[in-house]
């Protein structure tokens, strides 16, 4: 199956200072590029940094040839009541803001998740946090089935999920995204729902759906900020996309 993901920060744009934008997408790649989000190759994760505009249509009209796309956004970004729709922050090709809606990150192919970290009014928090990530050291120490075993059960996962998207947002309208330099709450909860789902024997093959992932990073964001309330929108569907898979030997 073909599928395309495009993680974009906007750490520097629209006034900066975000730090953990920069890192979320780091986090993101190292996670899709293991065997636990599904054996995703180089080639089909493409990082847009500080991007612009026309990078960044450019980058979503190449994903309409894959059967399955992920899209995230880490950045500035406030809800326009009047439109009733989030817009995040990059710039025209000659350096001036450009705020563009959440809608224009939608892909033309058939089956996509958006997951957008950023704040849905104008104003940024940032908190203090202190937290461990699963080691890589530990990760790579586990016995694993094949690499292409975790590719096969993504895909036959994407497969039987309904034509559609998923939208994932950090914080619910007017509310702020909190976040440190080792990312944001929304993202780091994402990423960490993968590590901490994984059975300690692979007896069967199993999957972590994205409803999963979300409610671990809900928890996660609400033990950090109780103030901030991640929305998610799945669509009417009975089967949810993958965010991670664990299949046997």
């Amino acid at each position: 199956m073909k599928r395309g993901s495009i993680p974009i920060e906007a750490s520097e744009l629209c006034g900066g200072r975000i730090p953990g934008a920069k890192q979320d997408v780091d986090l993101l790649y190292e996670l899709l590029a293991s065997d636990l989000s599904g054996a995703w190759e180089a080639g089909e994760i493409t990082i847009l940094r500080n991007p612009s505009y026309n990078q960044i249509i450019s980058a979503i009209a190449g994903l309409s040839s894959v059967a399955y796309g992920f899209i995230s956004y880490s950045g500035h970004g406030y809800h326009a009541e009047e439109l009733d729709e989030t817009k995040i922050c990059t710039i025209e090709n000659q350096g001036k803001p450009y705020w563009m809606s959440i809608s224009q990150l939608v892909p033309r192919c058939s089956k996509y998740t958006l997951s957008i970290d950023c704040c849905r009014n104008v104003k940024t928090e940032y908190f203090a946090e202190a937290i461990e990530r699963k080691a890589a050291a530990s990760f790579s120490l586990i016995q694993r089935p094949p690499r292409y075993k975790y590719r096969q059960l993504f895909d036959s996962r994407v497969e039987t999920a309904e034509n559609g998207g998923t939208k994932m947002y950090s914080c619910n309208l007017n509310e702020s995204a909190g976040e440190t330099s080792r990312g944001g709450y929304f993202t780091r909860g994402l990423v960490k729902s993968a590590y901490d789902s994984e059975p300690s024997t692979n007896t069967n093959s199993l999957f972590l759906p994205m409803t999963g992932a979300f409610d671990t990073a809900y928890t996660y964001v609400q033990a950090k900020s109780p103030q901030q309330h991640p929305q998610f929108e799945p669509g009417r569907r009975n089967n949810y996309f993958p965010w991670a898979v664990y299949p046997s030997f």
